[in-house]
C-alpha cells in the first residue's frame, strides 16, 4: 500500500516516530557477555573460577557467577553498555582483570554488532616458592622473617619491591604460594635463639661468660650472600613450584657505642637497615641498649648500615656506615635531610586552603603543607635519598609548570636527593582545568582492543604528566586529569613490561606518535594507530 503523496509535516513527524522507535528497540535491546576462562599456558579450560561482571560507571553493580567444568561464563539479559569483566581463582585474593596488566585491563563493550560473547578468559597458573631455614650445624632455624622480593614493572618503572614475608615455624620451612611468573629474590632476617647480649659497662666474668652467645646472624639471601648487589636471582615461570634451602652462619655480635648522649634525657634508640636487591631497605635485627645514659647499637653482624637515631633531637637523622669491632657512632655526626622552599602559584594572591606538596617516588610519598605564604618544609617528614617526582595536592585547578632547586639536581618535575643535603625547592605551579581526551585505537581502521595508550608530555623526564590507559574491546579509551600542554599520544599492541617511564625505552616509539595539545579543540574521540611493540 503506497501512502501517495504527504504534507511536510506529516513526513517529519513520521520520521520523528520511527527514530524514536529505533531508539526504544536499542535501549529494550539485551546483550551477552560470555566466554570460557582458560590456563594460559596450556588453554585447559578451568572450573569453579568466580567471574565478576559490574557496569564501569557503576562498579558496585556486580554480578558473579561460577565456571562450570568446561570453564563457560555467561550473563545474559544485559543493556547496552560498557563492562569490568574480572576472575579469582578458588582460594586467591588476588582479582584479575581481563587481559589485564599492571592494573589496567580490558573492559568489555556490550551493544549492536560489538563482540561481547565467547571471549577467551586466560588466567596464568599460580606459582609457588617454598624452603627451609638452616644454620651452620645443618639445624633448622625458627622464627626467621622471610622477606619476598620481585623485580618487574610496575607503572612503567623498573624495579625491585617487596612482595610479602613468612615467619619459619620449628621446622624451619616456609612457603610463598599464588605468585605470578618473574624473577624472585629470598632476604632472611633472623638471631640466634641463644643469643645474648651484653650491656654497657658489662665487665670481667659477666662479659667473658656471654662472649659464646654474643653473635648475631647477617641478613643473608638466596645465593648464600650477605651482599644484597650479589643476591641469587630466582626465575620463576607460570605454574612452577621451586624449593630453595638457606644457611645462616652465626658471627660475633658487634657492639657499637653511640657518643654524644649525654643530653638524650628523653632516651635513645636507633635502627639498622640494609640495602638489599634494587636498593631495597631491609631492616636488621639491631637491639639499643642503654645504661646510666650511656647507649650502644648490638645484636648486629659487621657491614654496612643505614642507621637512623630517633630520640629526644634526633628525629629524622640518619648516616651509612661500615660498622665493625671498634666502631662508634656519634649522635652529632648524624646527617639529617632538609628540603623546604616555596611555591608561586601562578594568578592567585595565596594558596588554596589546604593544599600540599607531594614528594613521591612511586614506592613511599612525603606531603608537606603549603603556607599562605607559599612556604613548605619538610623538617618533620624528612624523605629518604632517592628521586621523587613533584607534585601538588588538594588543587584541583593547580599543576607543576617548573622545578629549580638549590642542593639538588632537577629533570623536569623529578628531584634527585641525596643523603645529608639541604634542599631549597622553588616550585611554579600554574592554573588550569584537567581535561579528559576520549579516543579510539585503530590497526587498519579496524578497533583494537588491549592496546597500551600512553600520553606523554614533551620533556619525558616529567613523569608525573604521563597518562596512560587500556584500549577496550572496542578500541575506545579515556585518558583522564591531563594538564594543559602539548603532548604525544601512543598506542602500542604490547605493553606488558614496557618500562615507559625511562625516555630511552620510550623514544623508539615517538616518531609512530600523535601530537596532541591539551585542551583539545572539542569534544570528538581522537583516532590513534597502533603500533607493535618493538623486541631486543
Amino acid at each position: 500500500m503506497s501512502l501517495g503523496r504527504q504534507s511536510p509535516r506529516l513526513v517529519l513527524l513520521l520520521c520523528a516516530l520511527a527514530a524514536l522507535a529505533f531508539a526504544f528497540q536499542a535501549t529494550s535491546a539485551k546483550f551477552t557477555v560470555s566466554g570460557i576462562v582458560v590456563e594460559h599456558a596450556t588453554g585447559r579450560p578451568l572450573g569453579g573460577v568466580l567471574v565478576i561482571l559490574s557496569p564501569t560507571s557503576a562498579r558496585d553493580r556486580r554480578l558473579t557467577i561460577l565456571t562450570g567444568a568446561d570453564g563457560r561464563f555467561a550473563f545474559t539479559n544485559l543493556l547496552a553498555a560498557k563492562y569490568s569483566l574480572l576472575a579469582q581463582r578458588r582460594g586467591e585474593q588476588e582479582v584479575h582483570g581481563y587481559q589485564g596488566s599492571e592494573g589496567f585491563s580490558t573492559g568489555v563493550v556490550a551493544g549492536p554488532g560489538l563482540p561481547s560473547e565467547n571471549l577467551t578468559f586466560p588466567l596464568e597458573a599460580p606459582a609457588s616458592i617454598a624452603g627451609t631455614v638452616i644454620d651452620e650445624d645443618g639445624e633448622q632455624v625458627r622464627q626467621a622473617n622471610i622477606v619476598l622480593l620481585r623485580k618487574a614493572v610496575l607503572l612503567g618503572r623498573n624495579q625491585v619491591s617487596q612482595m610479602g614475608n613468612r615467619v619459619t615455624g620449628a621446622s624451619g620451612r616456609f612457603r610463598f604460594a599464588h605468585l605470578p611468573p618473574g624473577t624472585y629474590f629470598i632476604a632472611v632476617q633472623a638471631q640466634p635463639w641463644y643469643a645474648q647480649f651484653a650491656g654497657p659497662g658489662a665487665e670481667g666474668a659477666q662479659a667473658a661468660g656471654s662472649r659464646e652467645l654474643d653473635v648475631a646472624y647477617p641478613v643473608t639471601y638466596y645465593g648464600d650472600t650477605t651482599n644484597g648487589a650479589a643476591a641469587a636471582p630466582i626465575p620463576l615461570v607460570e605454574g612452577a613450584s621451586i624449593t630453595v634451602q638457606i644457611a645462616l652462619h652465626a658471627v660475633p655480635a658487634i657492639h657499637v657505642p653511640i657518643l654524644g648522649t649525654e643530653s638524650s634525657q628523653g632516651g635513645l634508640s636507633a635502627s639498622a637497615s640494609v640495602e638489599g636487591p634494587g636498593g631495597v631497605l631491609l631492616f636488621s635485627n639491631a637491639v639499643t641498649i642503654g645504661a646510666n645514659n650511656s647507649y650502644e647499637l648490638t645484636g648486629l653482624a659487621p657491614g654496612r648500615y643505614i642507621v637512623q637515631l630517633s630520640g629526644e633531637g634526633q628525629a629524622g637523622s640518619r648516616q651509612t656506615v661500615e660498622l665493625a669491632a671498634g666502631s662508634t657512632l656519634s649522635a652529632q655526626n648524624a646527617v639529617t635531610i632538609s628540603v623546604n622552599g616555596r611555591v608561586a602559584f601562578e594568578g592567585m594572591d595565596h594558596p588554596p586552603n589546604g593544599v600540599t606538596l607531594l614528594l613521591s617516588n612511586g614506592k613511599r610519598s612525603f606531603s608537606a603543607r603549603i603556607e599562605q605564604d607559599g612556604s613548605f618544609s619538610f623538617s618533620t617528614n624528612a624523605p629518604s635519598p632517592g628521586r621523587y617526582e613533584v607534585y601538588v595536592s588538594n588543587a584541583p585547578e593547580a599543576y607543576i609548570r617548573t622545578v629549580t632547586a638549590n642542593g639538588a639536581v632537577v629533570s623536569g618535575d623529578t628531584v634527585e636527593i641525596e643523603e645529608g643535603t639541604s634542599i631549597q625547592l622553588s616550585v611554579v605551579a600554574a592554573k588550569g582545568l584537567r581535561s579528559k581526551l576520549d579516543g579510539i585505537a585503530v590497526k587498519d581502521d579496524k578497533p583494537v582492543a588491549a592496546a597500551m595508550i600512553l600520553l606523554l608530555p614533551r620533556d619525558l623526564n616529567r613523569k608525573a604528566l604521563i597518562r596512560r590507559d587500556q584500549s577496550d574491546s572496542d578500541g575506545t579509551f579515556t585518558l583522564p586529569e591531563i594538564v594543559p600542554g602539548r603532548y604525544t599520544l601512543l598506542a602500542i599492541d604490547d605493553g606488558r613490561e614496557l618500562a615507559y617511564q625511562d625516555p630511552e625505552m620510550i623514544k623508539p616509539y615517538l616518531s609512530a606518535g600523535q601530537l596532541i595539545d591539551s585542551p583539545l579543540g572539542n569534544d570528538a574521540p581522537v583516532k590513534v594507530n597502533v603500533v607493535s611493540r618493538l623486541r631486543q
